[in-house]
């Protein structure tokens, strides 16, 4: 028993020791949409990117590292009827051949697009956009990142598991009663 608890104790220690991953986005050159701060914390959060002026036809980049890996979600739209995207790719990092934004909804002015549940690891990525504009358009859309538990935290995580089952296994089952007639 005294095995388990300092394994326990051991466990214990190198979890509240160990530093929290933490994800960092840097968005990079040639980017030539704007884009804001991030919000959220460091493992869940959201940045919102848009440009406007397009040219016609126009091809929008949006260059982007992320230092952990995750799921991404990715939006565009547009309310003016007056820009068509063709294309909606992203590119980079571990991807063998690009991935295509999926065309959501099309209705009246609005053009919707999207890809959700994309699990990407950590590298350098770019969504590019592409399509024409006949008047006075502009686009705009998020960027949504959920860390993936690391390695490390998974093993933690079923020692931790493994060594409670192992306490509750060694546990005496049998009750001892004493009474003592003084």
């Amino acid at each position: 028993m005294k095995k388990i608890l300092t394994a326990a104790l051991t466990a214990g220690c190198a979890m509240a020791l160990s530093a929290p991953a933490q994800a960092a986005i840097t968005v990079n050159a040639p980017t030539t949409v704007s884009y804001g701060t991030p919000t959220g914390d460091e493992l869940d959060f959201t940045f919102g990117y848009e440009e406007t002026g397009l040219s016609n036809p126009f091809t929008a980049v949006l260059d982007f590292t992320n230092t952990l890996a995750g799921v991404y979600a990715f939006t565009l739209s547009t309310s003016s009827s007056a820009v068509n995207f063709t294309s909606a790719l992203i590119t980079g990092g571990t991807l063998g051949s690009p991935i295509s934004l999926n065309l959501t909804s099309d209705v009246g002015p609005n053009e919707y697009w999207s890809l959700s549940n994309l699990a990407l690891d950590a590298g350098n990525y770019v969504l590019t956009i592409q399509g024409t504009n006949t008047g006075a358009g502009s686009l705009a859309g998020n960027v949504a990142f959920a860390a993936v538990p690391e390695p490390a935290t998974w093993a933690l995580m079923i020692l931790g598991f493994a060594l409670v089952g192992g306490a509750l296994r060694r546990r005496d089952r049998e009750q001892r009663v004493r009474f003592n007639f003084a």
